[in-house]
């Protein structure tokens, strides 16, 4: 049986995704690169959207691209630390 990741972790895994490819990706290579569904991408694309996290763009051809922002940036640098924090104490 598998783990179910925390929310935090699926945003995490999700603006990872975003930052390392700068250019932006499409809606259905974010879901890819965060192993998520398409329904829960939806969900958290749009909370991300509404915390200034992640803004949408147009690529090549017109698709709808995510871009992650300097707030988002900042997001994952706080749970990196955190993480570190947990881990230390062996959390």
């Amino acid at each position: 049986m598998t783990k179910r990741r925390e929310k935090a972790e699926v945003l995490y895994d999700m603006l990872s995704a975003l930052w390392a490819d700068r250019r932006g990706l499409k809606p259905t290579h974010l879901i890819y690169k965060s192993n998520i569904s398409h329904v829960r991408l939806k969900k958290h694309i749009d909370e991300l959207l509404e915390n200034g996290m992640v803004k949408e763009g147009t690529g090549e051809g017109g698709h709808t691209v995510y871009k992650i922002t300097e707030k988002g940036i900042d997001f994952l640098k706080e749970f990196e630390r955190m993480r570190k924090f947990m881990d230390s104490f062996g959390l």
